[in-house]
């Protein structure tokens, strides 16, 4: 008959390791963590190369004939679209034309602005004068009269 069980000895020192064993399952994926900070914005990149050219477009139609000049200088010579006429005379003449000055309208959708900027003068007592544009021989008339009308009294 064996004896009673003796009491546990001190615990020794560790073994030596064995072998790496076989790698196991894959686990599952976790769950995705909180969105970040976002960062600070990156530096300017550098100009690409400049791409290749294109195929010319197709030809366009053709367009409406335009207005020709009556003047066959006026399409050769760049015109300008104002005109001055000034005057400097003492003739001491109290009626009739004062100045004439010509005007040459190229196109029919163009305007033409008339403006006075001067001295006039009335002598006499009870005098009334009226000084008036003409177009073509004709006062203008529309849309209104171009004219000045001074009184002396």
């Amino acid at each position: 008959m064996p004896g009673p069980r003796g009491d546990r000895g001190r615990e020794g020192p560790p073994g030596k390791s064995g072998p790496r064993g076989i790698n196991g399952m894959k686990g599952q994926q976790g769950l995705l963590g909180m969105k970040g900070e976002p960062g600070i914005a990156g530096m300017k990149g550098e100009r690409g190369a400049r791409g290749i050219v294109g195929n010319p477009g197709r030809k366009g139609n053709k367009g409406e004939k335009g207005e020709s000049a009556k003047a066959s200088q006026a399409s050769v010579v760049p015109q300008t679209n104002w005109k001055q006429c000034v005057w400097n005379s003492d003739s001491g003449t109290d009626n009739g034309k004062i100045k004439d000055c010509a005007f040459n309208k190229l196109q029919s959708n163009s305007a033409l602005k008339v403006s006075f900027q001067g001295n006039m003068r009335v002598i006499g007592h009870g005098a009334c004068n009226r000084w008036y544009f003409k177009f073509n021989g004709n006062e203008c008339n529309g849309p209104m009269t171009i004219e000045a009308i001074v009184n002396n009294h």
